[in-house]
């Protein structure tokens, strides 16, 4: 169930979920698992969730987007994610949101959904090649931040019906061809 997890990890795990009913952070931060327990989804008042550069995290158990109240979802740095949750469109509190991950491309009716999202990352994406076309739906997205895709050929037209947008980072995206004007 956790893969590479110790004992003693996987029993503070274990600990924290079902005992900290209430759990508002959880920060996992280059952590050695490979899967999170389901039972995280439990955590009905977690806003917080930190897996920053857990390098063997391969995926999300589809629990996690019953995170409804979550704020923050830092998933940056996981090279092994394979994908995002089909269901990532119910977290419908979510404003932060860091992603590292295998996929070609993100699925449609999923983040394009999180109209509250105001800080989207995407990094180190190496078979990223296109974006999800709902994109203008993100109406309160204020930072997009795209780094080292080397894959990504083109950003969807709706980005520049970004009302909110204020800052646009685009750094070692060497296929990526803006469009004039």
């Amino acid at each position: 169930m956790f893969g590479k997890l110790g004992s003693s990890e996987e029993f503070l795990l274990e600990t924290c979920i079902g005992r900290f009913k209430h759990l508002r952070v959880l920060l996992l931060r280059q952590s050695t698992f490979d899967l999170l327990p389901s039972s995280i989804g439990n955590l009905k008042y977690l806003r917080n969730l930190q897996l920053y550069d857990c390098r063997n995290l391969k995926k999300l158990p589809k629990s996690v987007c019953k995170l409804r109240n979550l704020q923050c979802l830092d998933l940056d740095r996981c090279r092994e994610l394979e994908e995002l949750p089909a269901d990532i469109k119910n977290m419908i509190n979510l404003r932060l949101l860091g992603i590292t991950t295998k996929q070609q491309r993100f699925s449609a009716s999923g983040i394009g959904c999180l109209t509250s999202l105001r800080w989207l990352y995407i990094g180190e994406c190496e078979n990223l090649e296109t974006l999800f076309d709902d994109i203008q739906s993100l109406t309160s997205l204020r930072v997009l931040a795209i780094t080292s895709c080397p894959k990504l050929a083109s950003l969807p037209h709706g980005i520049k019906n970004l009302p909110a947008l204020e800052h646009l980072w685009i750094v070692d995206c060497e296929r990526l061809r803006l469009p004039e004007g």
